[in-house]
């Protein structure tokens, strides 16, 4: 009976750890991932505002651009991590950490997020774009 017991608590910790990962922005900057690397445009679509982002991004990646050709090198950039979430409620903050090759350093982009009604995350804002393209 004891094993019984321990057992079924060890089975409760894992499945609410479980439940709290997926329902994490970090998951679903995971699923971003998955959705980019698979070409999957509807997934990524519901978890990127790509609206909201390309209005606010259009301005500098057009200034950019025309200045720094290398910034959208595919090659350029290398996921490292998640620096810093912070979450309130519906709300995140996430900062993921991005080793540029071309500099040998490393930059940091942040991540505006609202929580959906299914419990993942969806990018709405990212509040240093203009500052990452600019390398500062």
């Amino acid at each position: 009976m004891k094993k019984f017991l321990i057992a079924l608590i060890i089975l409760i910790l894992a499945g609410g750890g479980y439940h709290r990962y997926i329902n994490s922005p970090e998951y679903s900057l995971n699923l971003i991932r998955e959705s980019i690397e698979s070409h999957d445009w509807a997934e990524l679509s519901k978890r990127v505002d790509i609206s909201a982002i390309s209005g606010d991004a259009f301005g500098s990646i057009v200034t950019t651009a025309l200045t720094d050709n290398s910034m959208f090198d595919s090659h350029r950039f290398k996921f490292v991590g998640i620096d810093t979430s912070n979450q309130q409620d519906n709300l995140a903050s996430v900062q993921i950490k991005l080793h540029d090759n071309q500099t040998d350093s490393e930059k940091v982009l942040e991540l505006e997020m609202q929580k959906l009604d299914d419990g993942t995350w969806k990018i709405v804002k990212i509040p240093n774009l203009k500052q990452f393209l600019k390398g500062d």
